[in-house]
């Protein structure tokens, strides 16, 4: 087993060798089995690396000196995403992937004018830091949430490929990759959350949430609503979630959304979701949400509708938001009382 944990980190280092640059020499498989290059590293505890970084020790030597060695190509690049994403769901290797220093290498690959490599990079910083605190702490100090974040709608971080304007990246798959990387990165970890909120998330998912619907592409609005629904429902001190949202025009984005047609049934059942966190979280901005007729209107046909996806959960999203519109803001701003929603 332990011949086996070396062998694996061994081809770590091939891999983020050749996604430095590097070329395939001939001993590389680049679908897997053992690249070769760089010397085993033993995968017991090591010290904490400072964040994002990289130590000469850390980089592996260049191949042997190979007639055969040939430039890697962005699809060679991309399988080899594809076999880190492999590897890191394990949790051990998943650290391991900070030791040898590899985060400095995922995030260039998102400013990777390549999109597929951009999406294939969120992706694999998002199976990384998935349920596995030390590494999202790692990520976090080592500007992965900036990244992605700036890879959505609205994002401000000029983009990906360093295009500017803070309209995100333009690839759908990478966006939505770039979300699942957001959601693995903040779930269950509060600096994260908070950290997401201060930078200004909210806005970002709510833009990305009736963006992606309108555009006909449901699986990153899903993933916007089901984000959005956690961070209401983390209830976070001081942070008034549904009056960050209700300005960024969560309403007018829920209606968008509750009206899609049957194919979107996914769509709309999360952003009945989200309604239902919004109003739980209180405050004013739950408040003025329990007051716009339009989403309320939205809920009842959909709540109304024999066999919709999704009316059951309108029916109490409508009990929620006319509780909190009772309420007229006084209790919450920050407090959900439904638990934390996944999100997946």
């Amino acid at each position: 087993m332990e011949h086996y944990s070396h062998d694996v980190v061994k081809r770590m280092r091939e891999i983020k060798r050749v996604l430095d640059g590097g070329a395939i020499a001939s001993t590389a498989v680049p679908d897997g089995g053992d690249g070769g290059g760089g010397e085993e590293v033993a995968t017991q505890p090591a010290p904490r690396p400072p964040a994002g970084s990289s130590t000469a020790t850390d980089t592996p030597p260049p191949p042997p000196d190979d007639p055969h060695a040939v430039p890697a190509t962005d699809t060679a690049r991309v399988a080899l995403l594809d076999e880190l994403v492999e590897i890191v769901e394990s949790i051990d290797h998943a650290r391991d992937l900070a030791l040898i220093g590899g985060l400095p290498t995922l995030l260039a690959l998102l400013a990777s004018p390549a999109a597929p490599l951009r999406a294939r990079a969120a992706e694999v910083l998002g199976t990384a830091a998935q349920s596995n605190p030390p590494v999202q702490d790692w990520f976090l100090e080592g500007g992965v949430l900036p990244a992605v974040l700036g890879m959505l709608a609205g994002g401000g971080g000029g983009g990906a490929g360093g295009r500017g304007g803070g309209g995100g990246d333009p690839c759908p798959l990478a966006r939505q990759k770039a979300l699942f990387a957001l959601s693995c990165l903040v779930r269950h970890c509060d600096r994260a959350t908070d950290a997401l909120l201060a930078g200004g998330g909210v806005p970002v998912l709510v833009a990305e949430a009736s963006g992606e619907a309108a555009a006909g592409r449901p699986g990153a609005a899903r993933k916007a609503w089901q984000l959005l629904s956690y961070l209401a429902a983390a209830g976070r001190p001081g942070v008034d979630v549904p009056s960050s949202a209700a300005g960024a025009g969560v309403g007018a984005a829920l209606v968008t959304a509750l009206a899609l047609p049957d194919g979107d049934g996914e769509v709309r059942g999360a952003a009945v979701g989200c309604a239902a966190a919004l109003a739980r979280a209180g405050g004013a901005g739950a408040a003025a949400l329990g007051k716009d007729e339009s989403v309320l209107c939205a809920l009842r046909s959909l709540a109304g509708a024999e066999g919709g996806e999704g009316a059951t959960g309108a029916g109490e999203a409508l009990v929620a938001l006319e509780a909190a519109a009772a309420s007229g803001g006084g209790g919450g701003g920050g407090g959900g009382s439904g638990g934390a929603v996944m999100v997946v």
